[in-house]
């Protein structure tokens, strides 16, 4: 139990709160957080949409696009550009045969392009790596039953020289080439890789920490605002919990804006969230570290109110049980 006893106006207030259980405690946190999530998900969708219809962001998606269709390893299917392997999977009568032969034409042009983008953007021996890189993969990485599926003919030149289904030419050849191999190896062409850089640094030093501090700021600070009795945020509201200072009065506005930015810091951070939530939940006093930091408590509220300041409390507790008729006489 949290006491706090101060004289006003010659009398003496007795203020009394009892601390709220932990699963009242849990719960809060749980659709507070529940809310934020929700909020945090829908501003990042809008945001994306937002940044995707600006003219950086069209010239960057062009830059890769431009890119993928070069390599040979993407093409369009229905307005969508998909890389070759997802594209290219079944032909229409059931055929297998006629998808090695894409998918070994893709990597034909893959090649040609690693060559050409070498000379245009100074990628000193990209080329020759990535020949390099496809001939060892053909002679070491293609085993079917124990035997290498190919065999080298001529300089860059290789026939099947184990008997195999066009399947396992697909799955153990050209697919897992183009996969694991040939597409990764788009980022080492520095338009590419500088393109998706700025894409990544809009997303992460943008998109995620505007929305994140909008979601934060509607869910958490803005209906302590407006329920200022406590400053409850919706699931405190629900859950009948106000928060006090060491005097046991309601906080101030800048010592709620206090409290409200070192639970932001501690959140983004993790680890001091964690830590917070896990005092919470197994201490005596169900400190967290932000309420030891500044000496308040969280109260229930469900048989008492939280006072604003000892005339607010005085003018409360001295309240006339029956209103003053003023009816004419």
């Amino acid at each position: 139990m949290i006491r706090s006893s101060e004289e006003a106006y010659e009398q003496s207030l007795n203020i009394q709160y009892e601390r709220p259980v932990s699963t009242s405690r849990i719960y809060s946190s749980i659709v507070d957080f529940v809310l934020f999530v929700a909020l945090f998900m829908a501003f990042l969708a809008c945001s994306n949409l937002i940044v995707k219809s600006t003219p950086f962001y069209s010239t960057q998606e062009q830059t890769i696009e431009n890119i993928k269709i070069d390599s040979g390893l993407y093409e369009y299917d229905d307005d969508k550009l998909k890389i070759v392997t997802e594209k290219y999977t079944l032909i229409s009568d059931g055929s297998l045969l006629p998808v090695v032969n894409r998918l070994k034409g893709a990597m034909d042009s893959f090649i040609d392009f690693s060559y050409r983008i070498e000379a245009e953007e100074g990628i000193k021996d990209f080329g020759k790596r990535m020949q390099e890189d496809y001939n060892k993969f053909r002679e070491t990485q293609c085993v079917v039953n124990g035997k290498n599926m190919f065999k080298k003919v001529a300089e860059n030149e290789y026939v099947i020289a184990t008997p195999c289904s066009y399947e396992d030419q697909i799955n153990i050849c050209y697919k897992r080439y183009i996969n694991s191999y040939a597409d990764p190896n788009l980022l080492a062409v520095p338009s590419y890789f500088n393109a998706n850089r700025e894409l990544s640094n809009v997303m992460i030093f943008l998109e995620i920490p505007l929305t994140f501090l909008l979601a934060y700021i509607i869910v958490f600070y803005i209906p302590g605002l407006i329920f200022k009795r406590g400053r409850k945020s919706l699931g405190k509201l629900l859950f009948k919990i106000g928060i006090i200072d060491k005097e046991g009065f309601n906080l101030h506005f800048w010592k709620y804006t206090l409290r409200n930015l070192i639970i932001f810091l501690e959140t983004i951070t993790f680890i001091p969230a964690v830590i917070s939530f896990t005092t919470m939940v197994i201490s005596k006093k169900q400190y967290t570290i932000h309420d030891w930091l500044l000496k308040t408590n969280l109260v229930d509220t469900k048989e008492t109110k939280v006072y604003y300041d000892k005339m607010d409390a005085f003018l409360q507790q001295n309240k006339p049980n029956n209103p003053v008729d003023f009816k004419r006489r």
